[in-house]
């Protein structure tokens, strides 16, 4: 059946003062698929846009928009939201469970941070966006694109990016020590690093199973934590410090609590023994 005739003379009447009838919703709804099935979505949306029940009518086009989420551009977009008044977050919904399906993690949360939708993107956020920066080694991306949000402390993740959110302040911190060598704040540098291998490690051992990108991203950080440890010791030396070899052997025990990876854990722990064996040792006099 074709609903575009008793559409426009429901429409006519309305506009004369005839009440509505209860049952006008299964026209817009008749009607609103007929222009879906040849390709019309968009007008669809706007029948759609008719429907009494407020309810109902912000499911219908958000369904409608999902559904046709591939086709929608930016002159699609500028039309749904300028002339239909389609709230723009509602797009920006579609666009990002669209980009979920094709994997398309960048895209997904440009798309949730601009619906306004706080929960998916924290999770989002903590599951795979800061594993994904620290992976690539752009830990001073991961401040930036933090969500603004007040809820940031109590979202499912917050204590593993806690962690990554620590690092890069400390990374700046040693790059600057690293021009100009102070003890006093290379001792405070190495407590902080000492803090964060001993949160990392607690962390590790409480998640049971985390996600492979996760535990990826975690052996990378403290990789990373314990080559900066073994730099920071050395340039305490380098301002005044003694015993290079023994203070850089005594991280051995560090390295063997971090979730690192065997190869890395093995790597570090022979750069280690280097500095191990070429610590001088005091033998007893054979004259004595």
């Amino acid at each position: 059946m074709d609903y575009q005739l008793p559409f426009y003379l429901y429409s006519a009447l309305l506009s004369y003062g005839v009440p509505p009838s209860s049952n006008d919703w299964k026209l817009y709804q008749n009607f609103g698929f007929q222009l879906e099935s040849i390709g019309l979505w968009t007008w669809a949306i706007y029948v759609y846009s008719f429907l009494p029940n407020e309810v109902a009518r912000k499911r219908a086009i958000q369904e409608t928009l999902n559904r046709f989420a591939p086709f929608i551009g930016s002159e699609e977009a500028d039309f749904l939201n300028h002339k239909l008044q389609v709230p723009i977050e509602w797009i920006h919904e579609s666009q990002a469970y669209y980009s979920c399906y094709l994997s398309k993690i960048e895209d997904q949360y440009f798309h949730l941070r601009a619906a306004q939708l706080h929960s998916p993107l924290l999770h989002l956020f903590f599951s795979d966006v800061i594993p994904q920066l620290v992976l690539q080694g752009k830990f001073f991306e991961i401040e930036t694109l933090l969500p603004s949000l007040s809820s940031t402390n109590d979202a499912k993740g917050w204590e593993i990016a806690e962690i990554f959110l620590k690092f890069p302040p400390i990374l700046s911190q040693f790059q600057r020590l690293k021009q100009s060598p102070d003890s006093e704040d290379l001792g405070n540098l190495e407590n902080e690093l000492l803090t964060l291998c001993k949160n990392i490690s607690i962390l590790s051992k409480r998640s049971l199973s985390p996600p492979v990108i996760q535990r990826a991203s975690m052996a990378e950080l403290a990789g990373q934590i314990a080559n900066l440890l073994v730099e920071v010791k050395k340039l305490k030396f380098q301002a005044g410090g003694q015993s290079l070899s023994r203070e850089v052997s005594e991280l051995a025990p560090l390295t063997l609590d971090l979730p690192l990876s065997p190869d890395v854990r093995l790597h570090h722990l022979q750069d280690l023994s280097a500095y191990f064996m070429a610590m001088p040792v005091s033998l007893p006099s054979i004259m004595a």
